[in-house]
């Protein structure tokens, strides 16, 4: 991910197929808006000095 400081390294995480109930889930591509980056930080003020 590009940070206005430069790159920052995070994973990207999405629900696991096992845990998807609706067959229609598992067939989905998950919206870019939806998915969620694990940068390593526990507060917003963190996750914005970076």
């Amino acid at each position: 991910m590009l940070s206005d400081k430069g790159e920052v390294a995070g994973i990207i995480g999405l629900k696991p197929q096992h845990l998807l109930i609706e067959p229609q889930e598992k067939d989905k591509t998950t919206p870019l808006r939806q998915l969620k980056i694990d940068i390593g930080v526990k507060t917003r003020e963190e996750a914005l000095a970076l």
